[in-house]
């Protein structure tokens, strides 16, 4: 598993601003013979000491930038990803 940083920011909480930081994180899928045969995507999300992370949400990186991306833009918490992450994946 590797974490990369992705995006920061500022979210005007009830107790104050608080920094928000988006993580990509990979995990790596193996075939049967414990060789990589590709990665999965998810994503982490920390702020004010708390943190949340939803796994293998795509196996395609660019899905998981654009949804970071919009995670960022929107100030997603670290409390209400998991609901988020639910609510956005085709049924």
């Amino acid at each position: 598993m590797r974490t990369h940083y992705f995006c920061g920011t500022t979210i005007n909480c009830e107790t104050g601003l608080h920094q928000a930081d988006y993580y990509i994180v990979v995990d790596d899928l193996l075939n049967r013979h414990s060789e990589t045969a590709g990665e999965v995507f998810g994503i982490r999300v920390s702020m004010a000491g708390t943190s949340e992370t939803v796994w293998d949400i795509t196996s395609k990186y660019d899905e998981i930038v654009n949804f970071a991306l919009k995670l960022c833009k929107f100030g997603v918490t670290p409390v209400t990803l998991r609901d988020i992450v639910y609510d956005s994946l085709p049924l």
